[in-house]
Protein backbone atom coordinates (compact mmCIF):
# COMPACT_ATOMS: atom_id res chain seq x y z
CA UNK A 1 0.00 0.00 0.00
CA UNK A 2 1.09 3.54 -0.73
CA UNK A 3 2.06 5.70 2.19
CA UNK A 4 1.37 9.37 2.20
CA UNK A 5 3.84 11.99 3.25
CA UNK A 6 3.03 13.88 6.44
CA UNK A 7 1.10 17.04 5.85
CA UNK A 8 3.18 20.18 5.98
CA UNK A 9 2.08 22.98 8.26
CA UNK A 10 0.10 25.55 6.31
CA UNK A 11 1.99 28.64 5.27
CA UNK A 12 1.17 31.72 7.28
CA UNK A 13 1.61 34.74 5.08
CA UNK A 14 1.84 38.15 6.61
CA UNK A 15 3.39 41.58 6.73
CA UNK A 16 5.62 43.58 9.06
CA UNK A 17 5.23 47.36 9.11
CA UNK A 18 8.06 49.81 9.59
CA UNK A 19 9.03 50.03 13.27
CA UNK A 20 8.37 53.40 14.87
CA UNK A 21 9.88 55.57 16.10
CA UNK A 22 13.12 54.63 14.41
CA UNK A 23 15.64 55.65 15.72
CA UNK A 24 14.17 54.42 19.00
CA UNK A 25 14.62 55.93 22.44
CA UNK A 26 13.67 54.28 24.72
CA UNK A 27 11.05 52.06 23.04
CA UNK A 28 10.04 51.01 19.53
CA UNK A 29 6.69 49.64 18.37
CA UNK A 30 6.62 46.88 15.75
CA UNK A 31 3.36 46.13 13.96
CA UNK A 32 2.70 42.96 12.00
CA UNK A 33 -0.20 41.02 10.55
CA UNK A 34 -0.70 37.36 9.76
CA UNK A 35 -3.50 35.99 7.59
CA UNK A 36 -3.92 32.75 9.54
CA UNK A 37 -3.30 31.64 13.10
CA UNK A 38 -0.01 29.86 13.58
CA UNK A 39 3.38 29.82 15.23
CA UNK A 40 5.19 33.15 15.15
CA UNK A 41 8.60 34.16 16.42
CA UNK A 42 9.93 37.71 16.67
CA UNK A 43 13.49 38.27 17.79
CA UNK A 44 15.86 41.20 18.15
CA UNK A 45 19.39 40.44 16.94
CA UNK A 46 22.63 42.36 17.33
CA UNK A 47 24.97 43.11 14.40
CA UNK A 48 26.76 39.78 14.97
CA UNK A 49 23.45 37.89 14.57
CA UNK A 50 23.16 36.95 18.25
CA UNK A 51 19.67 36.92 19.75
CA UNK A 52 19.35 39.83 22.16
CA UNK A 53 15.65 39.51 22.96
CA UNK A 54 12.81 37.20 21.98
CA UNK A 55 9.65 39.30 21.85
CA UNK A 56 7.22 36.62 20.60
CA UNK A 57 7.43 32.84 20.49
CA UNK A 58 4.25 30.84 20.15
CA UNK A 59 0.86 30.55 18.52
CA UNK A 60 -0.62 33.86 17.39
CA UNK A 61 -4.18 34.44 16.23
CA UNK A 62 -4.81 35.74 12.72
CA UNK A 63 -5.02 39.50 12.39
CA UNK A 64 -3.09 42.68 13.09
CA UNK A 65 -0.80 42.84 16.12
CA UNK A 66 1.81 45.08 17.65
CA UNK A 67 4.56 44.58 20.17
CA UNK A 68 6.94 46.96 21.89
CA UNK A 69 10.66 46.48 22.44
CA UNK A 70 11.92 48.47 25.40
CA UNK A 71 15.61 48.29 24.51
CA UNK A 72 16.41 45.49 26.95
CA UNK A 73 17.77 41.97 26.51
CA UNK A 74 16.08 38.74 27.63
CA UNK A 75 17.46 39.27 31.16
CA UNK A 76 15.90 42.76 31.38
CA UNK A 77 19.23 44.61 31.07
CA UNK A 78 19.37 47.72 28.86
CA UNK A 79 21.33 47.15 25.65
CA UNK A 80 23.68 49.74 24.19
CA UNK A 81 23.01 52.20 21.43
CA UNK A 82 23.44 50.71 17.98
CA UNK A 83 21.79 49.02 15.06
CA UNK A 84 19.72 45.91 15.70
CA UNK A 85 17.63 43.68 13.46
CA UNK A 86 14.05 42.67 14.12
CA UNK A 87 13.38 39.23 12.61
CA UNK A 88 9.81 37.94 12.25
CA UNK A 89 9.33 34.31 11.21
CA UNK A 90 6.30 32.10 10.66
CA UNK A 91 5.73 29.05 8.43
CA UNK A 92 6.24 30.29 4.87
CA UNK A 93 6.94 33.87 5.96
CA UNK A 94 10.04 35.78 7.04
CA UNK A 95 10.63 39.52 7.36
CA UNK A 96 13.41 41.61 8.81
CA UNK A 97 14.12 45.26 9.39
CA UNK A 98 16.80 47.35 11.04
CA UNK A 99 16.14 49.28 14.23
CA UNK A 100 18.50 51.97 15.47
CA UNK A 101 18.52 52.33 19.24
CA UNK A 102 19.78 55.66 20.60
CA UNK A 103 20.39 56.06 24.30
Amino acid sequence: PATSAPEAAPAVSGTMSVAFPNPANPTVTIRYANEAAGPVQMRILDVAGRVVRTLIRGEVAAGEHETVWDGTDDAGRPVGSGVYSCLLTAPGFRAAQKITLCR
